[in-house]
């Protein structure tokens, strides 16, 4: 394998904790061990509460989730009319 020459070390209290290399010499190093699937997995899309729909926290987290609101009464064991009311009325509501 061949070792990269554009190494950085990140040292804490005099000792080296982290070697960062450059990206292509990282995906060479995983292709070469056919480790391939330890990528780091895309970050998930983001849902900002001011745009949902509810402005509600708890509604952005059930859909950031995939979670339906039937699922969530389900999970909950209460009426999907509870999920409704509970997003409609702002639960976790970011103002300001």
């Amino acid at each position: 394998m061949k070792v990269p020459e554009d190494v950085q070390f990140v040292y804490r209290n005099g000792e080296p904790c982290y070697a960062v290399i450059p990206y292509q010499d990282y995906l060479e190093y995983l292709r070469q061990v056919n480790a391939m699937s330890v990528l780091p997995p895309r970050p998930a899309p983001t849902l900002s509460p001011l745009t949902s729909p509810a402005g509600s926290l708890l509604g952005t987290w059930r859909r950031l989730q995939g979670i339906s609101q039937a699922e969530m009464a389900r999970r909950l064991g209460i009426d999907e009319a509870d999920v409704v009311r509970l997003e409609a009325m702002g639960l976790g509501r970011v103002t300001g």
